[in-house]
């Protein structure tokens, strides 16, 4: 079952603060450039600016420590990475974090988006705020966005049986080769690091074979 979340905040609050329910908000949003962020995957791919009018998708594994990322266009996967964000949580932490989604979609003319988020939502604020945050940038852009859970993705690529995630990075690896070079380094070195690129990648890939799905 696919969960959706709709998390807005007061409309004379700054989109980086505490999210109220019932309430809305539009505000400008300042892009953060890559230098301004420890990028934690040197293979990480970037598509040319000539397919920008082709449509793509966006999956993210959200996180207030790491991000992973995932671009898919026309079923291709175009880029994958993870950024990390190591600071404690601040209002600048999570402009760092937003304005980074901010310039994926605006680099790739992202026009929908697929965020994989935990079963159980975090009782972290910061987590709460991040989620918030997302979704006011989203609606202010008019853009459309699907929450996915593991058990959503799971059930996605095993209708049958239950397949744990290991299975599932397996499946994805086969289904775009690119993938190994990481599959490769996390299975041998037994590491998750590489998870949530796996997990952007999947929702990604989930959402692109949603049927009747309503992209406009």
């Amino acid at each position: 079952m696919r969960l959706m979340i709709w998390i807005h905040s007061h409309p004379t609050a700054r989109w980086w603060q505490p999210i109220r329910k019932n309430t809305c908000a539009a505000s400008s949003t300042k892009s953060f450039r890559s230098r301004q962020i420890r990028y934690t995957n040197p293979e990480a791919h970037y598509i040319p600016r000539s397919y920008k009018d082709m449509e793509s998708v966006l999956g993210i594994s959200l996180g207030t420590r790491q991000v992973g990322i995932a671009i898919l266009r026309n079923n291709e996967l175009v880029d994958w990475h993870l950024r990390s964000f190591p600071a404690q949580w601040s209002k600048n932490k999570l402009k760092k974090i937003i304005g980074e989604i901010d310039t994926l979609i605006h680099d790739h003319s992202v026009k929908i988006i697929a965020v994989k988020i935990p079963g159980m939502l975090p009782s972290f604020r910061g987590f709460t705020q991040l989620i918030g945050a997302l979704n006011v940038l989203l609606e202010r852009k008019g853009i459309k966005a699907e929450y996915y859970t593991l058990t959503d993705i799971q059930e996605h690529f095993s209708p049958e049986k239950k397949i744990y995630k290991d299975t599932i990075a397996a499946v994805l690896t086969d289904k775009h080769p690119e993938l190994l070079t990481i599959y490769s380094k996390g299975k041998e070195k037994r590491d998750r690091y590489y998870g949530k690129i796996f997990d952007a990648v999947a929702a990604a890939c989930l959402l692109q074979q949603e049927p009747n799905l309503d992209r406009k």
